[in-house]
């Protein structure tokens, strides 16, 4: 190979190491930034969700547990409000049950007392005579 390839070669390769370089520290400079966007942000939230809860003896309270232990108190609440309204529900069944027995009481009592003062009613009669 003579010099001169050899030159030529060596110049391609290096213009091409360069564009390499240039590329990969193109892409590494954006990657960067997108590092520093998530550290950032990842400070961000672990400033948000930082535990500073502690019980009263001063020991810290885990923030997962404590939500954990909260959820299971509301479960509870909440099942013991929808165990009420069901048994609400069966009580007004009954209720609703005794109105209908007692309007159709009120019916046939009505009913009766309808016709019986339609056979206590004074008939007109031809035989009846007016005083004179």
């Amino acid at each position: 190979m003579t010099e001169g390839i050899a030159t030529a070669l060596i110049g391609a390769g290096q213009a091409v190491l360069v564009a390499l370089l240039a590329t990969v520290g193109i892409y590494l400079g954006r990657l960067n930034g997108k590092v520093n966007r998530v550290r950032d942000d990842a400070a961000v939230t672990r400033e948000h969700v930082a535990n500073d809860h502690v019980a009263p003896d001063g020991t810290p309270i885990n923030l997962r547990q404590e939500q954990d232990e909260r959820h299971a108190a509301n479960e509870a609440k909440l099942n013991t409000i929808i165990g009420r309204l069901d048994n609400t529900d069966k009580a007004i069944g009954g209720i609703r049950d005794q109105i209908r027995l007692l309007t159709d009481a009120d019916n046939i009592l009505s009913h009766r007392l309808n016709t019986l003062d339609e056979r206590t009613q004074p008939r007109n009669t031809i035989d009846r005579k007016e005083p004179p």
